[in-house]
């Protein structure tokens, strides 16, 4: 959300962060996101009132309005964006990956899934 949003100053319950509208990304013009999957899972949807394709037009969206986006906070830092934890568990720590059968004993392939593995395991440590 921007600096001064109304919503900054108090503590973001899961029912204020419903109320807001928010702006969605969707790189591939597709609805939903991982936000929207964790809240279906606790039988809530959230108010999306605008989509857009890249971040990149989301700190002008957010600095006319009162729009709010759920995004990392090394994406918004550097718009001036301010930053608070969603009230909804997002499933962030687990981490997954997906490459074509045909590499799957490529032994180059096989070496940087066991390095990015070994990283994964590391900083979860």
């Amino acid at each position: 959300m921007r600096e001064g949003h109304p919503a900054a100053s108090r503590r973001l319950t899961l029912e204020r962060y419903l109320e807001l509208g928010h702006v969605l990304i969707a790189p591939h013009g597709m609805p939903g996101s991982l936000v929207d999957r964790a809240l279906e899972a606790v039988g809530r949807r959230r108010r999306v009132v605008a989509q857009v394709q890249h971040f990149v037009t989301v700190p002008f969206l957010l600095a006319a309005s009162d729009l709010v986006v759920t995004c990392p906070a090394t994406v918004a830092a550097p718009f001036g964006l301010r930053a608070t934890r969603p009230p909804v568990e997002l499933g962030l720590d687990r981490a997954s990956a997906v490459w074509h059968e045909r590499a799957h004993d490529d032994p180059g392939h096989r070496w940087l899934r066991a390095r990015l593995a070994g990283i994964g395991a590391t900083s979860r440590a």
